[in-house]
């Protein structure tokens, strides 16, 4: 049985690392946190801005309220949560407009695009479920029309795109790649000279 170099066995350690560094991200957690967004409450359509548009500083401004303090919206680092205590004997009842709720936008566009928004399961608000969601890369439309609840909470996860690898990854991935060539080629190489044979 053949034990390898020293030197084989690092090279074969750095092409691994560097393979591995250099493989896409899944989706990321949004990272929300000290970004700046824009929450508005909208309706009867997308873009009719009802109440706001208020910036909130994820990490730092709190909530955003909306209805004089009935419609609470707190947005973290991976999640928009909205809560609704309506205080009323008919509970919260969405007229169901073209669009009637809650507008998130990456407000100074330093988010990385959103790749992924849905219902998280401490959601309960009645049929409130991902066919109520819409997205793009920098906008979430949560749409609460024709649904009822009181009180009720919408939960929402955020995720975003994975990020392209960097120059230095690429470089790293490329370095490993060439270790991995030069240490076949060099074993090859030895292989050929043993058995009396050249390469």
């Amino acid at each position: 049985m053949r034990v390898f170099s020293r030197a084989t066995r690092v090279a074969f350690a750095v092409a691994s690392i560097a393979m591995i560094a250099a493989l896409p991200a899944p989706a990321a957690a949004a990272l929300l946190l000290g970004n700046t967004v824009q929450i508005s409450y909208e309706f009867p359509a997308k873009g009719s801005v009802a109440e706001g548009p208020f910036d909130n500083l994820v990490g730092t401004t709190g909530d955003t309220v909306f209805s004089g303090g009935r419609i609470i919206v707190s947005p973290s680092d991976t999640q928009l949560r909205i809560h609704s205590d309506c205080m009323s004997n008919l509970g919260c009842i969405f007229v169901p407009f073209a669009f009637n709720g809650i507008h998130l936008r990456d407000a100074l566009g330093t988010i990385t695009a959103f790749a992924s928004v849905t219902v998280n399961g401490l959601t309960t608000l009645p049929g409130f479920d991902n066919s109520h969601i819409s997205f793009d890369a920098d906008n979430i439309f949560l749409d609460f029309g024709g649904l009822s609840g009181d009180p009720y909470d919408v939960v929402v996860d955020i995720r975003t795109a994975g990020g392209v690898p960097e120059p230095a990854s690429w470089a790293l991935m490329i370095a490993g790649f060439g270790l991995t060539g030069a240490a076949i080629r060099r074993r090859r190489g030895k292989v050929g000279t043993e058995g009396g044979l050249t390469a």
